[in-house]
């Protein structure tokens, strides 16, 4: 996909778990992620002891990795189509109105 469509971003859900992901993404997109460094510096913080192998709080992590993929589909929802695989975020996207599209799930803003 990279240089090919310049008007999709993917991310990986499972690498998005790890600090140097994250960076990379926010340095990759700087335009598209800004209103989102708040909760993926908030996350990078949360998961670097993991990453050390020192003391950390796994709810924590969790709690932050949540937040700030709810927060990256949230401010990209009025911008562009957002599309999920439903089984890689089965508790974050519950919350969500989905409609299949080949394959995966694209996100429909809920007007409640």
């Amino acid at each position: 996909m990279e240089n090919f469509r310049k008007d999709i971003i993917t991310i990986d859900l499972f690498l998005l778990k790890r600090s140097w992901y994250v960076k990379s993404l926010i340095k990759k997109y700087p335009d598209e992620l800004k209103e989102n460094e708040n909760e993926c510096y908030e996350f990078i913080n949360a998961v670097i002891p993991f990453e050390k192998n020192e003391t950390y709080d796994g709810n924590f992590i969790q709690k932050k990795y949540e937040n700030m993929i709810e927060k990256i589909i949230n401010t990209n929802l009025d911008k562009r189509n957002v599309f999920v695989d439903i089984f890689s975020m089965k508790e974050i996207i519950q919350k969500y109105k989905l409609k299949p599209y080949i394959g995966l799930f694209e996100i429909i803003k809920s007007f409640a």
